[in-house]
């Protein structure tokens, strides 16, 4: 049998919720005349071993196929060295985080003296200052030299092979020779991503390039270098063994059959044609099958009382022995594997699940599905992801979408004026919650939170004050009383807003402003609207908790000034005032 041993590179990989499916290729050629072994060296030891899949790509049709796929352990020295290294190198950001907490609980430590003493003497306080001063400078110290060796091993190491798994992948022979892709997936634990954007705003507020941009996690042991990367709210892949149906009649006990008599005989068929097929004699004679059952002497298959060990029961660990070697018939449990190795497996697997624990940077969210479906995102440009315990950021998408720019002004709170811009979720899969820097013209704005956005979904974007539209507001107040004596007070109010647009294109205002509204139960006080211009409008829906809300909504072209004006009057009897006084429009 041919071996091929050669070097291999991550095509693509796919992250979910927690975990990522990894697929590697390698280029080999092919020589009729025999099997061939493909080796895979250097993968995770954190792979799981059931999820191996491998299959032949060729440029032309042929009858090579990948028949079989296994996994073994490769600890060879300069392996364990490297795994070594790697589990320091994550020791050693751990230590970096603990003195970077102790530090910092050194520093906002203070000296106080027993309750009812006063103050502390001078010579106390500069021995501890000097003596925090001695600690802090030796953290320092430490710091920095852990820092320096983190860094040099980061830029010295080469993370790719870091694994100390093998996987053999078994090629059938074809009729003639090719060169092919020989593809390799295998799953890996703990692996995370979590959705963020980036929106970037022309000045006018109408155009945005909306960047999706994930931030990803891994610690396997091994880079993802220029990899195809896709993105998915899908929970991970779960192996499950096929369920068997049982002939049995409902009720019925479970029962243990005698083994046959002649088990090495039940594969003798296969393994003379496997024979065959690897160059031994082609006249040997075939080997009888396998008898039938035996029987009892009245015709009935009668169930045994044996039971097996319990090491039996457990089928995934069963194995069965390689064609043309002794007893091929029966499954045996596989032999326990060496402690020392056990141990550095499950240090693997332990160290690359818990990147699905690290807490998350503030205002990202772990991605979920919504109303039981899963979505999936794939990368437009290649992602690299070293193996570490830290997010890297990775772009997914950039889409040009358009925006609908409004700017709204309240002045009876503040002159300012506040500009936001409507858009839509053009694609046809959601955005999901997680924070959006937004940049206006190539200048950054600020940070805030993007809400779940269906396709087709519509979401506000504030982005601050416009100083280059103002706002001004006045009010007159007259007040008058009845002709008769006790008649009621009216008090009439005038408010004057003026607008002036001083940037550069037409622009749309929405001017905010309240009257005020007597309670439901109260006859003695109206309140009516002598004037207004332009026409206003009321809010839609009106909030019963803030009633007499209206609105302008004026589209004023540059360097223009549009004057808004309203008249009210306030009537009520003379034994009673407005809370907080009549003239509260000028408060």
């Amino acid at each position: 049998m041919k071996q091929w041993d050669g070097a291999s590179r991550i095509d693509r990989v796919t992250v979910y919720r927690t975990g990522a499916l990894i697929t590697r290729r390698a280029k080999v050629t092919l020589e009729r005349g025999g099997r061939s072994e493909v080796r895979f060296t250097g993968l995770p030891l954190a792979l799981d071993d059931h999820s191996l899949r491998a299959r032949l790509l060729a440029e032309s049709p042929s009858d090579w196929r990948a028949v079989d796929v296994r996994p073994a352990l490769d600890l060879t020295t300069s392996t364990q060295l490297d795994e070594v290294a790697r589990l320091g190198l994550v020791t050693a950001r751990r230590e970096i985080e603990w003195l970077k907490r102790l530090r910092g609980t050194v520093a906002s430590t203070e000296l106080r003296g027993r309750t009812g003493e006063g103050e502390l003497p001078v010579d106390a306080r500069l021995e501890f200052l000097a003596f925090q001063s001695d600690v802090l400078g030796t953290l320092d110290r430490d710091l920095g030299e852990i820092e320096s060796s983190v860094r040099k091993q980061e830029l010295s190491g080469d993370h790719e092979g870091r694994g100390g798994k093998m996987v053999i992948v078994e090629i059938e022979q074809g009729s003639q020779d090719i060169d092919a892709l020989v593809e390799l997936d295998y799953f890996v634990p703990g692996p995370c991503w979590t959705p963020g954007y980036v929106a970037r705003l022309t000045d006018r507020l109408d155009r945005c390039a909306l960047i999706m941009q994930a931030l990803v996690a891994q610690n396997t042991g091994e880079d993802w270098v220029g990899v195809d990367l896709t993105l998915t709210t899908a929970p991970p892949p779960i192996r499950r063994d096929p369920v068997s149906q049982s002939p049995r009649k409902p009720g019925e006990r479970a029962a243990w059959r005698l083994p046959s008599k002649h088990p090495d005989q039940l594969f003798a068929d296969f393994d003379s044609a496997f024979s065959t097929a690897s160059g031994a004699q082609e006249d040997q004679p075939l080997r009888p099958s396998v008898p039938p059952l035996a029987y009892t002497a009245d015709g009935q298959d009668r169930p045994s009382k044996l039971r097996p060990k319990s090491a039996y029961l457990d089928y995934t660990g069963l194995t069965l022995a390689a064609p043309l070697e002794a007893g091929r018939g029966v499954l045996r449990p596989a032999p326990a594997p060496d402690s020392s190795e056990h141990e550095l497996v499950a240090n693997a697997i332990g160290t690359s699940e818990a990147v699905a624990t690290l807490p998350l940077p503030e205002r990202y969210r772990r991605p979920k599905s919504h109303g039981g479906r899963c979505f999936t995102y794939r990368a437009e440009s290649s992602a690299e992801v070293p193996s570490s315990e830290t997010f890297v950021p990775c772009i997914v998408f950039e889409r040009q979408i358009t925006g609908t720019p409004r700017y709204v002004a309240v002045p009876r709170e503040s002159e300012d004026v506040y500009r936001s811009t409507e858009i839509v979720n053009e694609d046809d899969a959601p955005l999901f919650e997680g924070p959006i820097d937004l940049y206006v013209g190539g200048n950054y704005v600020m940070t805030t939170d993007l809400p779940h956005i269906e396709p087709g979904g519509r979401t506000r974007l504030e982005l601050g004050t416009e100083p280059g539209i103002e706002v001004t507001r006045r009010i007159q107040f007259n007040e008058s009383r009845g002709r008769l004596l006790g008649g009621p007070r009216a008090l009439k109010h005038g408010i004057r807003i003026e607008v002036s647009n001083h940037l550069d294109r037409r622009a749309t205002v929405e001017v905010r402003e309240r009257i005020p509204v007597p309670q439901r139960d109260s006859n003695d006080i109206k309140v009516s609207i002598d004037r207004v211009s332009p026409p206003w409008g009321r809010f839609a829906p009106e909030r019963p908790e803030l009633p007499g809300r209206y609105r302008w909504r004026e589209h004023i072209d540059s360097e223009e000034r549009v004057l808004l004006a309203v008249d009210y009057t306030v009537k009520l009897p003379v034994r009673l005032w407005l809370l907080g006084g009549d003239r509260r429009e000028f408060s």
